[in-house]
């Protein structure tokens, strides 16, 4: 529970205040039904209502940055809450999660869906949450089966790349300008980043064989510590087409993401589907790794 605590916390903290655009919609609203009392009073009672509740505010505030479209975003949160009081949307609240996959779940499905409004930015307004998700997932899978090209050129510059293997592997963080060609390259849906990138809400990581060939795609948010001191948090690590990587490229991701000091990443979803089979047994040669992902 504390690893499920300690996710949520980052999330919220470096999160957007779109929770405060909510709390003037129901402000203003009580205003005009006659609420009496003191600015403090009626910004308590704007925290529960009457257009938005304490729910849907919890909700919306739980999403975080990395989970909000870079355009229209004022837009983008008032129909996702919207959408919540209708009880459109799962269960999902802080209280109601058992584990960090619950969370890293609804997580997931607003990455999918922000990931498909940034390149499609008014279609979700007339739909409904689920006809959205259903959109978006749509759009991810005819990414996923055009498939890896191969014969896409990737050069990284050498300022790019954080570090390298003795047989010339190497991990890349990827530029804003490179995202294009690492999406076309792998069949997924990174080619959309690069805005966010650039606005430093997240940092895409590329390893790359000695041809400069991308295998695996990392996803890891940064986030500044109480010194002050960029770190980062693992969000999502991704093989071609959206699946786990082939298992072969484990070493060099837990290498890299052990000497990053990147917290319990053996306990996030990718990294176990990458060790694992589909019955949960190790891939031949990382029983090593499996034993110390249990172990975490």
């Amino acid at each position: 529970m504390r690893l499920l605590n300690e996710f949520i916390l980052w999330t919220l903290n470096e999160g957007p205040n779109d929770v405060k655009d909510l709390i003037s919609i129901n402000a203003r609203l009580l205003k005009k039904q006659g609420f009496e009392g003191t600015p403090r009073e009626l910004q308590n009672n704007a925290k529960k209502g009457p257009v938005f509740d304490k729910r849907t505010l919890n909700f919306i505030q739980m999403l975080g940055q990395n989970h909000i479209p870079h355009d229209n975003r004022k837009v983008f949160v008032k129909w996702v809450a919207d959408q919540h009081m209708k009880g459109e949307l799962d269960s999902f609240y802080e209280e109601d999660l058992s584990s960090l996959y619950d969370y890293e779940d609804v997580l997931h499905k607003f990455r999918n869906l922000v990931d498909w409004i940034n390149r499609n930015p008014n279609e979700f307004l007339s739909m409904s949450y689920w006809e959205a998700i259903q959109a978006a997932f749509n759009w991810h899978r005819e990414i996923e089966q055009a498939g890896g090209d191969d014969s896409v050129s990737i050069v990284s510059a050498d300022e790019n790349v954080v570090y390298t293997w003795p047989d010339g592997w190497r991990m890349v963080k990827v530029p804003s300008s490179d995202c294009s060609a690492e999406g076309q390259a792998m069949g997924h849906c990174v080619g959309g980043y690069g805005e966010r990138i650039d606005a430093g809400q997240l940092t895409i990581f590329s390893l790359r064989d000695p041809n400069d060939k991308p295998h695996v795609t990392i996803q890891a948010d940064p986030i500044v510590d109480n010194e002050q001191k960029t770190k980062y948090i693992l969000v999502q690590i991704k093989g071609k087409q959206n699946l786990p990587p082939v298992p072969k490229y484990a070493r060099y991701v837990y290498e890299w993401l052990k000497q990053m000091n990147i917290p319990n990443f053996m306990r996030n979803e990718d990294f176990v589907d990458m060790i694992v089979d589909e019955q949960g047994m190790p891939h031949k040669g990382l029983e090593d790794i499996y034993h110390k992902v249990w172990k975490s």
